[in-house]
């Protein structure tokens, strides 16, 4: 029997993406069961593995002291592409789950107060005409989730200018938890 890689494909990426986005629903989740989500930051490149960066604070059930924790999940897009699509033609995929994976580490309190507090006082203007074409080019975000509503801005490549200070800001969150991602292995 003959399978559709289109069909194989589209539920792949849509596992893949909700995984990216619900780092919380990837095992194990003990260690992050009793944190609540500060942000997510993501940085999809076109050639490479797609990584979003969950931060999560401790919630009132978690261990008096316990440290904020990052949560990374990385997908290898072209990776699972070329299973589906590569020289099988999509044929026997042998296993259609996305090729996920995934690193959490402990993040230093006061740095990440640092930065809470650096971060709330950026003022980023909502409405801007950027002339920039997202072909072949770097997906960014950050998605907020400790005020309502939530926040959720992307750009692509370098970003509106009028935004430099913030994505100056959301790079700097980034190398923070790579930092302590790699310190943890």
């Amino acid at each position: 029997m003959t399978r559709d890689p289109d069909r194989t494909w589209a539920a792949l990426e849509a596992l893949a993406v909700r995984l990216l986005e619900h780092p919380k629903d990837l095992e194990p989740r003990d260690p992050i069961r009793r944190y609540g989500s500060l942000w997510r930051l993501w940085h999809y490149p076109p050639f490479a593995p797609q990584t979003t960066w969950t931060l999560l604070t401790p919630g009132r059930k978690a261990a008096d002291g316990a440290s904020p924790l990052v949560r990374e999940v990385s997908w290898d897009r072209a990776r699972d592409n070329e299973r589906v699509f590569g020289s099988a033609g999509g044929e026997g995929v042998a296993d259609p789950r996305p090729s996920v994976r995934l690193r959490d580490g402990v993040l230093p309190v006061a740095e990440l107060q640092h930065l809470i507090e650096e971060g709330g006082g950026l003022a980023v203007p909502l409405v801007v005409f950027a002339r920039v074409v997202g072909v072949e080019q770097d997906l960014f975000g950050l998605e907020t989730f400790e005020v309502s509503p939530n926040v959720r801005v992307q750009w692509w490549g370098e970003g509106p200018t009028e935004w430099r200070h913030f994505i100056d800001w959301v790079g700097a969150v980034r190398a923070f938890v790579g930092r302590h991602l790699d310190q943890a292995g």
